[in-house]
């Protein structure tokens, strides 16, 4: 079971409505922490803001199934297992007007394992349509794919998500140490113009 939310600006309040939100988490009784992800999608007031980092969240519940004959022990089995995290990525924008090239996007990605009925339930908040991320998503959940691991022990999906940008992140980086040493250049001979020989 899947449920996404996109959107074109994943820095920006989700654009979904409260009682639809309480019903998500409701139907699928997602934990209580997948608030924290959700209050990471605001409006940021600085380019700096946009750099922290979300929260991890990992937890397991348990529910008491039985006991041994003879035995006045009863022995909980681990039902569900959940993980939520948030993860940020740097992303080409196809600006052509001379402007910023590249954009940094943000993510959250919620999965419910259920060890009693085999059941996966993901939730998968801000991931643009017609991007990488939301292409290699659509492949992967498609119905057929055998290469999807339904356990958090081997989290296939994750992998997927996770590194889908990875080789962004270099150029990503250099277009910046470009910037900065053009402008430092730029700094040094002004102040090297400006100044005379008895300064």
């Amino acid at each position: 079971m899947t449920s996404c939310l996109c959107q074109q600006r994943t820095f920006a309040p989700l654009d979904i409505a409260e009682p639809d939100y309480r019903r998500i988490v409701a139907t699928h009784g997602v934990m209580s922490g997948f608030g924290e992800l959700v209050s990471c999608f605001r409006k940021t007031t600085s380019r700096t803001e946009d750099a922290f980092c979300g929260p991890f969240i990992q937890q397991e519940s348990t529910q008491s199934i039985g006991r041994t004959p003879g035995v006045r022990i009863w022995w909980p089995l681990i039902i569900l297992l959940e993980v939520a995290y948030m993860f940020k990525y740097p992303e080409r924008n196809g600006r052509t007007d001379g402007a910023d090239p590249w954009s940094l996007r943000q993510m959250a990605v919620y999965q419910q394992h259920n060890r009693y009925t085999g059941q996966d339930t993901w939730i998968v908040l801000m991931c643009r349509h017609r991007s990488l991320v939301w292409d290699r998503l659509v492949h992967l959940l498609r119905p057929g794919v055998p290469t999807i691991s339904s356990t958090l022990t081997s989290p296939r999906l994750h992998e997927e998500l996770l590194t889908c940008h990875i080789s962004d992140w270099r150029p990503y980086m250099l277009h910046y140490e470009e910037t900065v040493s053009q402008t430092v250049g730029v700094i040094v001979r002004v102040a090297m113009c400006s100044g005379g020989p008895d300064n």
